[in-house]
């Protein structure tokens, strides 16, 4: 009962509690309660010979595997601390940590031993059933077509002014809604109620299979790093059935029309007529395109070096 008077903190230094283990059986059951192991930051568990019979390679290993088994949202946190902050981009981080709190909600009490791909088919399951998402949509209360008229102005002109994308004021123009966020920002910024424009509306529209892939691609990941690092096995994320992606015809400009396009930029200033014509015949993704700078071209040999992408 020490451990409830030993204060956490001594002159500044963190203290951490614990406590030594034995593994009792093969499935690396402890010989100390769940309940109380929970309250500890460090346990040790060790195969000793009065509390476990010796067993072959596979059962000694399978009896330290399940002995060192923890839940996924604990190892969610090994994971961000020990590889994805320390190895990946900012911005990749973060989407694996909003992406994981989202995830374990659903499944982070499980532990990663009795983790099995029929869970997560039955998380996946349940992201498609409406009102799974948790946002609330800003909804057009008024004309903004004739709102934007009225006040005489433009997409470009109020997305100057505000902040916010032009993509945005397009949605609104077209009665879609738009992010809860942009939609206060707007109203900050040119001083308008906002119950004057907008409406908040909770969507509750199923998530998309392709957003099911991108929480699938997430906790595959975090699960491969599990399976690497030894605490488990094997990844059940493998075996988890996903739904199918409806295939989309890409849309692209065919020769005559690309033709037609570069015709028309004889027309333009250089700066539109070079930047689209690059484009066109680059092959570049967009985030590569917009990534260029000049220390990446060689005009003497002629080439061209893709070393950044830039998404903003």
């Amino acid at each position: 009962a020490n451990y409830r008077i030993i204060p956490p903190v001594i002159n500044n230094v963190k203290v951490l509690k614990g406590m030594e283990s034995n593994i009792m059986d093969k499935d690396g059951t402890i010989d100390v309660p769940e309940a109380f192991a929970d309250r500890l930051e460090i346990v040790s568990a060790s195969l000793h010979t009065p509390c476990i019979e010796p067993g072959s390679k596979a059962d000694n290993t399978s009896a330290v595997l399940g002995a060192i088994n923890i839940r996924l949202v604990d190892f969610t946190k090994i994971f961000l601390e020990q590889y994805a902050r320390p190895n990946l981009k900012k911005k990749t981080a973060f989407s694996y940590e909003q992406t994981m709190k989202f995830i374990n909600q659903a499944l982070g009490h499980i532990k990663l031993k009795d983790l099995k791909p029929g869970h997560i088919a039955s998380f996946y399951a349940n992201l498609q059933e409406e009102g799974m998402r948790s946002r609330c949509k800003a909804m057009p209360k008024v004309d903004f077509a004739a709102w934007m008229k009225e006040r005489k102005t433009c997409k470009a002109e109020l997305s100057r002014q505000t902040g916010v994308s032009i993509w945005c004021f397009s949605q609104l123009k077209n009665g879609r809604g738009i992010a809860q966020n942009c939609a206060e920002q707007i109203c900050e910024k040119l001083d308008v109620p906002y119950n004057k424009l907008f409406i908040r509306q909770h969507d509750d529209t199923p998530l998309k299979p392709g957003t099911i892939h991108t929480y699938h691609r997430t906790l595959s990941a975090v699960l491969y790093r599990a399976v690497k690092w030894k605490y488990i096995e094997r990844n059940p994320a493998e075996r988890a059935d996903l739904p199918s992606i409806a295939h989309r015809k890409a849309a692209y400009l065919d020769e005559p029309d690309a033709r037609r396009l570069l015709e028309l930029l004889q027309e333009e200033k250089i700066l539109w007529r070079t930047v689209i014509t690059f484009d066109l015949l680059s092959g570049l993704r967009r985030a590569e395109f917009l990534g260029l700078r000049w220390c990446d071209v060689d005009l003497d040999k002629q080439l061209l070096y893709i070393r950044q992408t830039w998404n903003y």
